[in-house]
């Protein structure tokens, strides 16, 4: 995600309303996302993402073996506690403690098009502002489906950064 204090508002544009919801909760006091996290215990993530929201490219993604394991991952860290809640959405929110045009090492950053939780400015200014990066964007792709119908070419650009 694009650091919250240079996108303004515009850090919102193209959310789902959920997302816009734990934000809101996240600004307000962080105890509260962490509720609404917590309402999700002993759910199966799986369901609670699945369905017909999911973009066709995402329903094709969650009959790969990859999906399993994307939501197994998930699964695990619920299960951890919800102090990563906190971590998480205060990292988006707050300044990072370091400017990304300071960044030195080269990037590639993948954005899906059709993501609503991180949309597409965010990629797009993050790669405008970092030093030598590459922005991949699938326009037809969004925020879990991208990890699993791209998991070879995004495993493939990392490798390929370690040699450059």
């Amino acid at each position: 995600m694009a650091p919250y204090v240079e996108l303004g508002n515009d850090f919102y544009n193209g959310m789902q309303q959920a997302d816009l919801d734990e934000y809101s909760d996240a600004l307000k006091d962080i105890n509260l996302l962490i509720k609404r996290f917590q309402s999700w215990q002993n759910k199966d993530l799986t369901q609670t993402i699945g369905g017909s929201q999911l973009s066709e490219n995402d329903q094709k993604a969650s009959e790969k073996p990859t999906w399993k394991c994307v939501m197994q991952s998930c699964d695990f860290t619920m299960s951890q506690g919800w102090e990563w809640v906190a971590d998480d959405y205060s990292s988006y929110l707050n300044p990072w403690g370091f400017d990304p045009r300071d960044v030195k090492v080269p990037t590639v950053i993948w954005q899906g098009g059709l993501d609503k939780n991180v949309p597409r400015q965010h990629g797009i200014w993050l790669s405008k502002h970092i030093p030598d990066a590459r922005l991949e964007l699938r326009d037809d792709e969004s925020h879990l489906g991208i990890f699993v119908n791209c998991e070879v070419e995004i495993m493939n650009s990392g490798i390929e950064l370690l040699f450059k």
